[in-house]
């Protein structure tokens, strides 16, 4: 059964473009290695260095597009979340890349476009699910619960955060933490992965493992302070 785009998302760093894109797709690949020794009767192969590339495509905008995009234009290590769909459940693509390239232009009369690539760097692509997004969340609360699975001893937990929007006065300071439970109810909560007190726009990465986790329900939970808070944020988890 095929599968409706339609509230896709990108999330570079601190910036969400998602409401400029109408485009977005993701490649993944694995270098094969010849390994064919002396005495052969047929060719041998290995798999060597894995990565993933990722492409988008939408309309051009000079403050959500064009600056977000010149901003992130070559750095390295930039933390990239990619959203099948931008709600709680919808498969996500986490990982530490950058993009190289992007281009924005357009003909008399028509509306103008901006296209994009990016790659991985060094660290895994990972697959996980939306975990949460607040467009403008201003009290303390905990994420709709999701039955994701339980992880094997040899795999790890993976988490990004994307602040993309922060309002108030006083500090406003948003803690989000990934939990698991054995239940849906989330009687006994554990936290598992925990992000650094947020203060202002920007993304993270946490991680923890390898190691068994015989839970199979997750969820955030997360606490916001200050007089007037509201915080943009989306958080993205997968086990890999």
């Amino acid at each position: 059964m095929a599968t409706l785009l339609n509230n896709a998302g990108l999330y570079v760093g601190e910036y969400d473009l998602s409401a400029v894109l109408n485009e977005i797709a993701l490649e993944t690949d694995a270098d094969v290695l010849d390994v064919t020794t002396f005495g052969a009767s047929f060719r041998d192969y290995a798999i060597g260095l894995k990565g993933a590339r990722f492409s988008a495509a939408g309309f051009y905008d000079p403050e959500n597009a064009d600056a977000p995009l010149h901003d992130k234009w070559g750095d390295a290590d930039q933390i990239v979340t990619i959203v099948a769909d931008n709600a709680a459940g919808g498969m996500a693509y986490m990982m530490r890349g950058c993009v190289p390239s992007y281009r924005v232009g357009g003909s008399i009369g028509q509306a103008g476009v901006v296209n994009l690539t990016g790659q991985t760097t060094q660290a895994p692509i990972v697959q996980g699910r939306t975990l949460h997004r607040a467009t403008a969340a201003g009290a303390t609360a905990t994420g709709t619960a999701l039955q994701l699975g339980a992880v094997a001893a040899d795999k790890s937990i993976y988490g990004t955060l994307h602040v993309f929007g922060i309002d108030g006065t006083g500090t406003p300071t948003l803690t989000v933490k990934i939990q698991s439970d054995d239940s849906s109810g989330f009687s006994t909560p554990v936290d598992r992965l925990t992000f650094t007190n947020a203060t202002a726009i920007g993304a993270q990465w946490v991680s923890a493992g390898p190691g068994a986790i015989t839970d199979d329900w997750w969820r955030i939970s997360f606490t916001i302070s200050g007089t007037g808070p509201s915080f943009g944020f989306v958080v993205g988890f997968g086990i890999f």
